[in-house]
């Protein structure tokens, strides 16, 4: 991974040619069309681009940020993260060569430790719930142009900090990214901020990264991989902004 306060860079790599059937490439060619432009409640805006090697399914996605990461730990991450949220996300499911556009509210709140779904789900892992920080519930309903149901659910995150390797840790969910199943993953923050969460389920694995552009833009990548990781299932992109509380 490259990038840092002035630019934040992914390179995705390893999309097999078993996972990308006949006319991936225009759907691969929508994908990563530029995204959009924000400049949101004064702040400092930003423009995204996604470009690729359509050869290799290399894709590089660079971002133009305003160091708002930088000094960023589990406690500061899920401070920030509170509140509402409207989510635009662009999806490509490789496996069904399908691409996917979703609308959602997120609202993301705080839990006290001592919340009785923050004890199940640390007693479920036989972790104990007092090695808890800053745990959340994320709740989410919008729509999806492929299926004509609501998309809505809601979990609960309990990240366990490692205390010998700063910025690492677990996280527990009570309902998984990939699967509808309890799940825990590993999560680190990177030197520019960046939350970076894997976690492997019986027959996926999925890889996250979130960062914040300013205090009211997020963004996240997504990668759900087979169990194996030796090849990417869906990619997608997702660009959130603050909701204020009279919205």
């Amino acid at each position: 991974m490259q990038g840092g306060p002035a630019g934040f860079t992914i390179w995705m790599l390893g999309l097999v040619e078993a996972a990308a059937p006949r006319g991936t490439r225009s759907i691969l060619h929508r994908l990563l069309e530029p995204v959009h432009r924000v400049d949101d409640c004064g702040s400092r805006g930003y423009s995204s681009r996604l470009g690729a090697s359509l050869g290799g399914y290399r894709w590089l996605y660079t971002v133009a940020n305003s160091g708002v990461n930088e000094g960023m730990n589990i406690t500061a991450f899920v401070a920030n993260s509170v509140g509402r949220w409207r989510s635009q996300r662009s999806a490509h499911h490789l496996a069904f060569g399908h691409f996917e556009a979703i609308q959602s509210e997120i609202e993301i709140v705080a839990l006290a430790p001592e919340d009785p779904a923050v004890i199940s789900l640390c007693q479920q892992y036989g972790i104990d719930p007092a090695l808890a920080v800053s745990p959340f519930r994320m709740s989410w309903q919008g729509q999806s142009d492929w299926d004509e149901n609501e998309v809505q659910g809601s979990c609960v995150l309990v990240p366990i900090p490692d205390p010998s390797q700063t910025n690492h840790g677990k996280l527990l969910r009570d309902q998984g990214y990939a699967e509808a199943i309890a799940a825990i993953g590993e999560y680190y923050l990177s030197e520019d901020g960046t939350f970076v969460l894997t976690t492997a389920y019986d027959r996926a694995a999925a890889e996250e990264k979130i960062w914040f552009v300013n205090p009211n833009v997020r963004c996240r990548v997504s990668l759900i991989k087979t169990s194996a990781g030796s090849g990417v299932v869906t990619a997608s992109f997702s660009s959130e902004i603050r909701q204020s509380s009279s919205t």
